[in-house]
């Protein structure tokens, strides 16, 4: 999850986030690894990411919905994966 600490270092570091939001971004970003792990059958890397589809960020968004999430837990989560997505563009 290397790609994962560094996002959260510059969210920390770089955009200077509140302490809470760095640890939802992070909570979120690592329940989506995590299905991305399961879903790829490995773990993402950049690369992996940069190939990802439309249609596997909406399985995971799908996968969180059936968990119960409500729709603003559900923008969170879409939020947080732009932003990563913004960072790796720009990395």
């Amino acid at each position: 999850m290397e790609t994962l600490a560094a996002f959260v270092a510059y969210l920390t570091d770089e955009r200077r986030m509140a302490e809470k939001t760095v640890e939802a971004y992070q909570s979120d970003l690592a329940g989506f690894f995590g299905f991305l792990t399961q879903h790829l059958g490995e773990p993402p890397t950049p690369q992996r990411l940069g190939n990802l589809r439309a249609r596997d960020v909406r399985s995971f968004l799908a996968h969180r919905r059936r968990d119960g999430l409500s729709d603003a837990s559900i923008a969170r989560l879409l939020s947080s994966i732009k932003a990563l997505y913004r960072w790796l563009g720009r990395t």
